[in-house]
């Protein structure tokens, strides 16, 4: 599998809250329409789409577009398109995602995947603030 997920009891549930967003190059279709060939899932991709599924995340554009077929990847020696770039996140960031796209890039042979989020602005009498979490110094 590509995006092997922790299997110690509490370490998924450390690393990826419902803030986390893995996003890149993940090498593997997670659906039947992230090829142009139309290809059934093979059971290692079923395993990561269950795995996916008990750590309650998404892959957010397909989720957003559930009928699309844009693809991130050309293989030129298969003539074949395939979606096997993501935006993995919880369900929970699903509210806060205002649009997700496929982009075409000539400087890689990927295309971008944009996320757009709806995020709160502060007031201007409530001051944007950041402090340090102690843990991470021990």
């Amino acid at each position: 599998r590509s995006l092997p997920l922790p299997r110690q009891p509490g370490t998924t549930e450390r690393l990826l809250d419902s803030h986390t967003i893995i996003v890149g190059d993940v090498n593997t279709p997670l659906s039947i329409l992230d090829r142009s060939t139309r290809q059934k899932i093979n059971k290692d991709i079923q395993g990561l789409n269950s795995d996916l599924e008990q750590a309650n995340l998404i892959d957010i554009y397909r989720t957003l577009h559930p009928k699309s077929t844009e693809y991130t990847f050309f293989s030129a020696p298969h003539h074949t398109y395939s979606k096997i770039d993501h935006i993995i996140g919880s369900k929970a960031l699903l509210s806060k995602c205002k649009t997700t796209e496929i982009i075409t890039n000539s400087l890689s042979d990927h295309s971008a995947i944009k996320l757009e989020l709806r995020i709160q602005k502060p007031t201007q009498n409530h001051r944007a603030s950041w402090k340090l979490n102690n843990w991470l110094l021990n």
